[in-house]
């Protein structure tokens, strides 16, 4: 589980991509919705890709982006099988 702080109400753009630069998962928080408010927001990913496979076991980058203000956020995150 993710966990982030928006500063202000904005659409959210989280991506996954391996070590490699190869994006495997993308999902929008639209504004105001759930993952998209103002304070604290989470997301938690269940290893799955775009098209609903489970992925590799290993390192992946995690990016969040709030489009309102273009803050981005990057971490590793490990997927353990």
């Amino acid at each position: 589980m993710l966990n982030y702080n928006l500063d202000v109400v904005s659409s959210v753009e989280i991506r996954i991509y391996t070590l490699t630069g190869e994006e495997v998962f993308e999902k929008l928080y639209l504004f105001g919705g759930p993952g998209a408010q103002l304070g604290e927001n989470t997301f938690e990913w269940d290893g799955r890709n775009d098209n609903g496979n489970l992925v590799l076991g290993g390192v992946y980058i995690v990016s969040v982006t709030v489009r309102a203000t273009g803050e981005n956020s990057k971490t590793k995150v490990a997927l353990v099988k």
